[in-house]
């Protein structure tokens, strides 16, 4: 039996992107890991990767569990209070995108965690 595999009618289909996306983490982690090392060249691959799994947890908690979406939204709102106010204290932006990395990085190894145990 074959199956239809466009885009919106394959029933798994961003279930299954979000573990291929998860299996690739660590290979886009020592990639970004072994640039920064070896040839002196920082890309910082590993953040617009974890940006996009971040975004598609968010997607896939807002599909089974509107409640829980509104909470993390909430959370990254409340998470972003600091940061906003130092940038509009100071002018540096510098900190704003150093404090949107450290964010992301930490609160998407939580959220997947969360997201699994679901």
């Amino acid at each position: 039996m074959l199956y239809n595999y466009t885009l919106g009618t394959y029933k798994f289909f961003w279930q299954e992107l979000f573990f291929l996306l998860l299996c690739l983490t660590f290979l886009v982690d020592m990639l970004s890991g072994f640039m920064i090392m070896s040839l002196g060249i920082n890309l910082n691959l590993a953040l617009p990767y974890k940006m996009m799994l971040l975004g598609l947890v968010l997607v896939l908690f807002a599909k089974y569990n509107i409640q829980v979406f509104l909470y993390l939204i909430c959370l990254l709102i409340v998470s972003f209070i600091g940061p906003l106010y130092q940038f509009f204290d100071y002018g540096l932006s510098e900190f704003l995108f150093f404090d949107f990395a450290a964010l992301i990085k930490i609160l998407t190894p939580f959220l997947i965690f969360f997201f699994l145990r679901e």
